[in-house]
């Protein structure tokens, strides 16, 4: 995997690390603050490079950092008693971790673990709650980051008792084929759908089923041609028709 390098500039007061305020102001979630937020955020901001299966967050251990997916993939799950995992989510570059309890200064509520080689970018707590009381734009970003979690949750709890396994799992490969969920990056640039690179097990873990459950729909995809099967990876053939099949429509929006 390919490790960027801290990189200081002399010139600028604070040292800024120049990699890291590039990532920072071309960001998503900090739209339209983004080099307001990237000049003060990337002075503290650290580089930290995780080999795949390595735990970032555990559940019931404070979360001190603001965590920022560079390079890989992220897991967020649960596992119980018996080694179980119920997967919740699987996350890709420009994704962001533990947000909430940043704010409340409590443990993580999920375990989040890499699962490819990943590159993570870290800002520590007290630097982003002083961000927060400094720059009233970060505070905004933050927020509407929160607002989006929140209406995914309750989407996601929706889908679960209204839609179907086919449309829940159309609308769950659109999402995870789309980097970070988006379908153009703020350059204005089109994303072409990305493999997901997941077991099918923890892709019905996800949509709360088995996969002996999931299977069938999974073949009907298949044979529509709107998604090839392969070992331990599905490739996104028609976005709009998985899309569509969702109910989706319309792009999501950015906000």
């Amino acid at each position: 995997m390919r490790v960027n390098q801290t990189v200081k500039d002399p010139t600028i007061p604070g040292q800024i690390d120049r990699s890291a305020f590039d990532i920072l102001r071309k960001a998503d979630w900090l739209a339209p603050h983004g080099d307001v937020c990237a000049a003060y955020l990337a002075p503290h901001a650290q580089w930290r490079t995780v080999p795949g299966g390595e735990q970032v967050l555990s559940l019931g251990v404070p979360v001190r950092q603001l965590v920022m997916l560079i390079e890989g993939s992220l897991e967020c799950g649960l596992t119980d008693a018996h080694g179980r995992r119920l997967v919740i989510d699987q996350l890709s570059p420009g994704a962001v971790v533990g947000v909430a309890a940043l704010f409340d200064a409590r443990a993580s509520l999920q375990e989040v673990k890499a699962s490819s080689d990943s590159l993570l970018l870290l800002i520590p707590r007290a630097f982003v709650l002083q961000a927060i009381r400094d720059l009233p734009g970060f505070a905004e970003t933050l927020l509407r980051l929160m607002s989006n979690r929140v209406r995914g949750l309750l989407v996601n709890y929706a889908n679960r008792s209204m839609m179907s396994l086919r449309t829940r799992l159309a609308g769950l490969l659109a999402r995870l084929a789309m980097p970070n969920g988006q379908r153009r990056s703020r350059d204005g640039i089109a994303h072409e759908p990305s493999d997901i690179l997941m077991p099918q097990e923890d892709l019905a873990a996800m949509l709360g089923v088995t996969r002996q459950h999931l299977s069938q729909p999974l073949k009907e995809l298949e044979r529509e041609g709107l998604i090839k099967l392969h070992y331990r990876r599905i490739a996104v053939l028609q976005m709009p028709g998985l899309r569509k099949l969702a109910g989706r429509s319309r792009e999501p929006a950015t906000e």
